[in-house]
């Protein structure tokens, strides 16, 4: 497996690489055993305008068109106000009906996202 994060910043030369590792290889020049051609590549990039990247645009549409590759795609979202609620209740180690007011302040500021909720409390904390 082969995971690569925040590829909305790569390079045009780094996406022509990826596209023509998981395209262009010859799966008769490997292993005559399937399990050892195997390699599960898990792409994940920011799917918001102020990050659109035309080369992960045309690299991505490359894959799902390629018969080489098997695409799924998983839109991760971020939580409901009720999970911002838990998440704050478990960090603090307080009951769910004590968290609500923060968590619908928290809420706002991050819209749901765990990474700016955590990042949230901690600016909270070192204040």
């Amino acid at each position: 497996m082969l995971f690569l994060d925040d590829l909305q910043w790569a390079d045009k030369e780094s996406l022509d690489l990826l596209t023509s590792l998981v395209i262009d290889v010859d799966p008769l020049s490997i292993e005559e055993d399937a399990d050892q051609r195997c390699v599960c590549f898990v792409l994940a990039y920011r799917n918001s305008e102020d990050c659109e990247n035309p080369d992960l645009v045309y690299c991505v549409s490359a894959l799902e068109g390629s018969d080489a590759a098997r695409t799924t795609h998983i839109q991760l979202e971020g939580m409901d106000i009720e999970g911002t609620n838990a998440m704050l209740a478990n960090a603090l180690k307080l009951p769910i009906r004590l968290t609500r007011p923060l968590s619908e302040v928290v809420h706002q500021k991050t819209l749901g996202n765990p990474l700016f909720v955590k990042v949230f409390l901690t600016m909270l904390c070192e204040e």
